[in-house]
């Protein structure tokens, strides 16, 4: 009998364990889901001399707006990359942007061939080795920064390359993000 005394003090000790983290996430939960929400965001500080600026399609306009931005400022050719729409290219409509916002056409090469972050990294390494590029700026979608510059620094580790990030404006409310489907889908 000794025993099960011993296995039913562990039980409610267990019991009492798991209500208190219980009680602790529910007050906490909101602090908790906000940093995760703002762990995502990655833009480099000291941005240092770049030798070009690639923009990820995706989202809205708001990537090829911040993307003239950082061409204003740096003077540098821009890549658009992204994957085949129909006939034509995500890549091609946001050259098309970015020339009406007042980039020279002769600034802007196209990528049509990636479907991932990964795919951008891999098709996006010839043009790099191409250029003699050693440092870049990436420009994506806020949520997208910090796992944009892990696949590309990760994938092209042997390049010698630096990248910096810069986050377009996107529709995310990153201190509760996790209340609504639509960002909960769009950060997952």
């Amino acid at each position: 009998f000794k025993g099960s005394y011993i296995s039913l003090d562990m039980r409610k000790h267990k019991k009492i364990l798991l209500s208190i983290t219980i009680i602790v996430l529910l007050f906490f939960y909101q602090y908790f889901f906000s940093k995760i929400g703002q762990f995502l965001v990655y833009e480099s500080v000291d941005i240092g001399k770049i030798d070009r600026i690639v923009v990820l399609s995706g989202s809205s306009g708001s990537r090829v707006e911040k993307a003239v931005e950082a061409y204003n400022l740096y003077h540098v050719p821009l890549i658009m990359t992204g994957s085949p729409f129909y006939g034509r290219s995500y890549p091609y409509y946001m050259k098309e942007y970015a020339v009406s916002l007042g980039v020279p056409s002769d600034f802007i090469e196209v990528e049509e061939q990636s479907y991932s972050t990964a795919d951008h990294v891999r098709n996006l390494i010839p043009y790099f080795r191409r250029y003699q590029d050693h440092s870049v700026l990436i420009v994506t979608s806020k949520f997208h920064t910090r796992r944009s510059m892990y696949v590309f620094n990760k994938l092209s580790e042997k390049e010698n390359i630096i990248f910096y990030s810069l986050g377009a404006e996107d529709t995310i409310d990153y201190d509760e993000w996790w209340m609504h489907y639509e960002m909960i889908e769009t950060i997952l």
